[in-house]
């Protein structure tokens, strides 16, 4: 757990099949960013991608799953674990661009999508927006990123997916 801009947040690095998946949560267990990366040298990844020069690494063969601070709202007593917590990360092939979370109890599917996450995708992929819309986001940033929610919400629905808000 580190502090950047006053915020508290945590990263975690993982193997995977293609390199490292780098992923930065909030304390409440909400995915900030993530990116695969090439790299296998995951201390090196980690260490750019958190921004910091040092680290203190806690490598722990027996890795407890994100969680995230909420409960199912289906059966209302299972846990919500990140669903790439699932299996081991040297099995990793795909990363899903929402990361999705797991009841322990029912195996019900929630995706989570924080502002910030969000406004990161957005950044990365520029060029897949049209002109207009990129005016629109400079304008009204704050509007551009709750039409965008707003679409994501109604994809997932379709797909019997729920949006979990975290416990604060």
């Amino acid at each position: 757990m580190y502090e950047n801009c006053g915020a508290k947040e945590f990263c975690i690095a993982e193997k995977t099949v293609g390199g490292s998946l780098l992923t930065k949560f909030t304390p409440d267990g909400e995915v900030l960013s993530q990116k695969a990366v090439r790299a296998t040298n995951v201390v090196t990844a980690l260490k750019e991608y958190a921004g910091v020069d040092e680290l203190k690494i806690s490598s722990d063969r027996h890795y407890a799953p994100t969680r995230l601070n909420a409960v199912c709202n289906s059966c209302n007593r299972g846990e919500l674990v990140r669903e790439l917590d699932l299996s081991p990360p040297e099995q990793i092939t795909e990363v899903p661009v929402v990361p999705i979370f797991v009841c322990t109890n029912c195996k019900k599917r929630f995706y989570t999508l924080t502002d910030e996450y969000l406004k990161s995708m957005v950044a990365a992929n520029m060029h897949l927006f049209e002109h207009e819309e990129l005016r629109e986001r400079d304008t009204d940033e704050a509007m551009f990123i709750r039409t965008l929610q707003d679409y994501i919400v109604r994809m997932f629905a379709a797909k019997k997916i729920s949006r979990v808000m975290v416990n604060r």
